[in-house]
């Protein structure tokens, strides 16, 4: 197994950045929402899983941003 170069150290760290500030834009009624998922999220960046972490925080994004509400009856 070979080490990381410092490239891939730094491009893992601006994207974790990116991730934590996009998580930070979430507003407080989605967070709430989804505390459950968000807390798999910080899992995935603390194990540096930086595309799952990114697909879980992209699934929220939209999930919150659906217009049809989930108990609708249509």
């Amino acid at each position: 197994m070979t080490m990381p170069t410092a490239e891939l150290l730094k491009s893992r760290e601006v994207t974790e950045n990116h991730l934590r500030v996009a998580r930070s834009l979430l507003l407080p009624e989605v967070v709430a929402l989804h505390a459950q998922s968000l807390s798999q999220f910080a899992e995935f960046l603390d194990h540096n899983e930086l595309g799952l972490a990114f697909d879980w925080l992209d699934s929220i994004a939209r999930e919150s941003h659906d217009p049809t509400p989930i108990n609708s009856t249509v």
